[in-house]
């Protein structure tokens, strides 16, 4: 798989992961850190297992996404789920 499909994917995963939480804690307010949380581990675990099966690369891949993967949720989080003004 090359690193643009790559990328599409992750993203594809991300939003749904986002949803996910969204749904999850639908009930519960001043959820955000959870939330953002469940998504990063979702995230990690998804890449770490996709890797691994393909390429045993899911480390050296997850320690690159690590890094921006909390803003990118904010953003993404944000144009899904515009806050409340």
């Amino acid at each position: 798989m090359n690193k643009f499909n790559m990328g599409l994917n992750i993203l594809s995963g991300l939003f749904g992961l986002i949803h996910f939480a969204e749904q999850w804690f639908s009930d519960t307010p001043k959820t955000g850190e959870q939330k953002k949380q469940l998504v990063m581990n979702g995230l990690e675990t998804a890449i770490k297992t996709a890797e691994s099966v393909a390429t045993g690369g899911g480390k050296s891949t997850w320690e690159k996404i690590e890094k921006v993967a909390p803003t990118l949720i904010d953003n993404a989080s944000s144009l899904l789920y515009p806050p409340n003004k």
